[in-house]
């Protein structure tokens, strides 16, 4: 081979020309041909054909790159991968610290080493973490969709169909395509609080050709140190951890380029953050020996380089943005992606999201901070003071004693069953079995401790309240707008949090939207979308009627997570609701009750709710008689222009003059108020109705011919009107001079049954004020009080204690004063013995052994412990 590349550069002529630089440095691949010659190229490149372009989507570790940048680059990148993962080690600290308080995993630090001790754990981290959760998925992924439409700019009946059937695939695809959407969705937000910000990663999967959605904890991002937020940062280190099975599937998928399949990592479980094994202990894993599924660590870059071999990166800035896999056993390039979007009309080299992140509270820096930075030490010292009284209980209660040494009870303790009598040997000259053991004082659970107990946990919760406090409820005469302003207020916090998480799902949305662009199949027939907008409730016939098109995903997102970033809450609808109610009441010409109705309703979530609202029926020209009758039951009435006006007033006057009908106490209440607004619309329509009459037998011609945009048609319209008024106004005056008796009867019962005007919105504020500071004042007596009475309390059982042990003293005085009497009147009683048998000539005997003889006494010679003879 060597002679024949001589001979062709002899000739001047290469068969498969290549650069100088190639041969130099020997950086080039042969590949032998079918013929039995050999062509050369440089390494990591094919020979491309003039005019053909390169491949966007290819692998460019596969053959664009060379081997010797790919070494380099897996060099540089894993020392800095190395370097961040050290940078946040603290980070991992605080997250596993949150874990391990949360109770779950039955090894939260701190607390008594006794045989016994209590590791019962405060659940103040964990209910927080929880509560906030379902508050989250509820808002985020509603049962009724995750998907709303949101249009920018003028709206048109065709972006309405687009937006709509977008909207409904949107919603199909993370209910039903996306099976693990929802699942993964829960992970993240029972994180988030734990670790103060967690991530998630959105992707086409090409085995199942869907869009695969995947949680990923914060113990797998790397980003680097001088990073000051998550989408800016320089660098992004997606650690993953796969089995062989799916190591193999990229691989065959073409994703990842060839590797050894039997290196793994030796080391997998070293390389395990504590995190994750403090997670693996709330599972209940703790034993990694059974994990045989190969696993291995593969590192996903999201970087920007500086690629001379990719000519598409070519651009003023020298920098463009690249996914780039490296695995963990080899430190081999796996894949090396663009990542910018080819299809815009200017190239910006913007890199694209495919990771979003999921911040609790943001902070500083790239990570927000979660319940570990704000409650951690309030639920630590909830934790120890929960600990403290569970452990002062158990010794209170347990039998601890000291025993006497050198008495005849054998062993260290005896076990006495309930209801057994247990005989035991006591010590010579010992007569109470106190005397042998004595328990030992151990202090009560401190009601202090139990008080202070409360004051942290309360103090943990009111950090982040997910709640409304326990503030009185408002009253029906609430002004509008204030019951809504309570509730933003005493969910401040959470509202705050509810608006980030509503960003980070609609950027999920944003990548949903691309990958459905690109990958979207397109329709098998040549069919305007617009023209099947009738299909628009074919939800699960994808063969024949597509929910979508790959047209519609052209262009602006124009939808948006289904969230409210503004409402967070049933509570803070319910209190917009009722602030419309009140509106409504104050301005009823300007609202529909129907439509109030209905949306009070789908918050109530009742089922089916359209049978109890059915479709309002159209306008009726109806009979008085059963006007009077709907209008007897508290319906609406409907007045038309060709009534006889005249005819239905005189029907309504004498209904509602009757003491049997109108009259009538238990009708009259509910005709009222339906009544008065009939007859003044009859009241009006016929003065209408006169002058229209009086302008037409004037002119000889219909009104409708007689109104025009002229000017001096309109000018001309408006004199004939007013001079037709006054005669129009004196011909029904008759009539009406009936009618006004009876509207200002039902007017006053009406306004009787109307429910009392909202109060002045100061008065309420000052009344709310007073109540508030009534309330803390009577809070703050009330625990003053308490705690002079514990103080009290506490001093009586000093006093008592000291009074008993007062008592015991002058007792043990008084019985050592009883003893020494009893035994200097047992000694002279032995003298007087001694003496009258010394002079009798009779042995005194050993008066030494007595029971109560005087030691000094018995010593001093006086008491011989000799016998005696008769004789002496």
């Amino acid at each position: 081979m060597d002679s024949d590349m001589d001979n062709d550069q002899e000739d001047g002529v290469l068969e498969n020309p290549i650069g100088e630089d190639a041969l130099l440095n020997n950086d080039f691949e042969v590949e032998e041909n079918e013929d039995g010659s050999a062509s050369i190229f440089p390494a990591g490149q094919d020979e491309i054909e003039d005019g053909e372009q390169p491949d966007f989507y290819e692998n460019l570790a596969e053959k664009l790159i060379s081997l010797s940048t790919q070494e380099a680059l897996s060099i540089e990148y894993k020392e800095y991968i190395d370097i961040d993962k050290k940078a946040r080690a603290k980070r991992d600290d605080q997250y596993t610290d949150a874990l391990r308080r949360s109770g779950l995993g039955d090894d939260a630090p701190g607390g008594a080493d006794f045989d016994g001790a209590s590791k019962v754990v405060h659940p103040l981290i964990a209910e927080a973490a929880v509560d906030f959760s379902s508050r989250a998925i509820k808002e985020l992924f509603p049962a009724e969709g995750a998907v709303r439409t949101k249009i920018e700019g003028k709206i048109t009946p065709v972006k309405l169909q687009k937006a709509d059937r977008k909207k409904r695939h949107m919603a199909w695809q993370l209910r039903k395509q996306i099976p693990e959407f929802r699942p993964a969705l829960e992970q993240i937000l029972t994180q988030v609080p734990m670790g103060g910000v967690q991530y998630s990663k959105m992707y086409y999967w090409d085995r199942g050709k869907r869009p695969k959605f995947e949680f990923i904890p914060l113990d797998d991002i790397y980003v680097p140190f001088h990073a000051v937020d998550f989408y800016s940062a320089s660098r992004k280190t997606h650690r993953q951890r796969l089995n062989k099975m799916q190591f193999e599937e990229r691989i065959n998928s073409g994703l990842y380029i060839e590797v050894d399949l039997e290196r793994v990592d030796d080391d997998i479980m070293d390389m395990e953050s504590e995190a994750a094994k403090a997670n693996e202990k709330i599972e209940g894993k703790e034993d990694p020996s059974y994990d045989e599924d190969g696993m291995r660590s593969v590192f996903e870059v999201y970087c920007w380089l500086s690629l001379e071999e990719d000519s598409l990166a070519q651009n003023d800035y020298k920098y463009a943005p690249y996914i780039m896999t490296i695995d963990g056993p080899t430190d081999k390039v796996l894949a090396i992606y663009r990542n910018w979007d080819p299809d815009l009309k200017e190239i910006t080299f913007e890199a694209l999201d495919w990771i979003i992140e999921w911040p609790f509270i943001p902070w500083r820096g790239a990570y927000a901070i979660g319940l570990s930075h704000l409650i951690g030490g309030l639920s630590a010292a909830a934790t120890g003071a929960l600990r403290a009284l569970m452990d002062s209980a158990h010794i209170n209660n347990a039998p601890t004693a000291l025993k006497l040494k050198g008495s005849q009870i054998s062993g260290q303790s005896m076990n006495i069953g309930i209801t057994q009598v247990t005989e035991i040997d006591g010590a010579p000259g010992v007569d109470d079995i106190r005397k042998i053991a004595m328990p030992l004082p151990f202090n009560p659970p401190s009601s202090v401790l139990f008080q202070l107990l409360g004051f942290l946990v309360e103090t943990g919760k009111g950090v982040v309240r997910t709640a409304l406090d326990n503030s009185p409820e408002m009253s029906p005469n609430t002004p509008v707008g204030t019951e809504l302003s309570r509730v933003e207020q005493g969910l401040v916090v959470y509202s705050a949090i509810h608006a980030r998480m509503h960003g980070a799902m609609e950027r999920t949305l944003g990548i949903l939207h691309r990958l459905n662009k690109q990958h979207l199949q397109a329709t098998v027939q040549e069919v305007d979308p617009t023209e099947l907008d009738e299909h628009k409730g074919d939800w699960d016939d994808e063969v024949s009627i597509p929910l979508a098109f790959k047209e519609d995903y052209e262009g602006e997102i124009d939808v948006q997570p289904v969230s409210d970033p503004n409402i967070f809450s049933d509570h803070q609808r319910f209190a917009q609701l009722q602030s419309v109610q009140q509106l409504m009441q104050m301005f009823p010409q300007l609202y529909d009750a129907r439509a109030f109705n209905k949306r009070m309703l789908q918050l109530l979530k009742v089922p089916n709710y359209e049978e109890f609202l059915p479709e309002p029926k159209g306008m009726e020209d109806e009979n008085p008689a059963t006007e009077n009758i709907k209008m007897a039951m508290a319906q609406t009435a409907s007045v038309m222009p060709d009534q006889d006006h005249l005819a239905h007033l005189q029907t309504h006057l004498d209904f509602a003059d009757d003491p049997m009908y109108g009259s009538n106490p238990s009708i009259q209440n509910r005709l009222a108020a339906p009544l008065v607004e009939h007859l003044i619309q009859h009241m009006l329509m016929l003065y209408g109705t006169e002058v229209k009459i009086m302008i037409e037998q004037a002119s000889g011609r219909k009104i409708k011919e007689l109104m025009g945009q002229e000017s001096e048609v309109r000018l001309a319209m408006s004199k004939a009107v007013a001079a037709a008024s006054p005669l129009a106004l004196e011909q029904t005056r008759g009539l009406l001079q009936k009618v006004l008796p009876v509207l200002q009867k039902f007017s006053q019962i009406a306004q009787a049954n109307m429910p009392p005007q909202p109060m002045d919105p100061t008065q309420v504020a000052a009344q709310q004020v007073q109540m508030q500071a009534k309330d803390s004042t009577e809070k703050n007596q009330l625990a003053g009080q308490k705690l002079q009475t514990t103080t009290q309390i506490e001093q009586q059982k000093l006093q008592l204690k000291a009074a008993d042990q007062e008592a015991d003293k002058v007792s043990e005085q008084l019985r050592a004063q009883v003893d020494l009497a009893k035994n200097r009147e047992d000694n002279a009683t032995a003298i007087q013995i001694s003496g009258m048998r010394a002079l009798t000539g009779k042995s005194s005997g050993n008066l030494k052994n007595g029971n109560a003889i005087d030691q000094n006494f018995a010593d001093g010679g006086l008491v011989s412990n000799q016998p005696t003879t008769e004789g002496n």
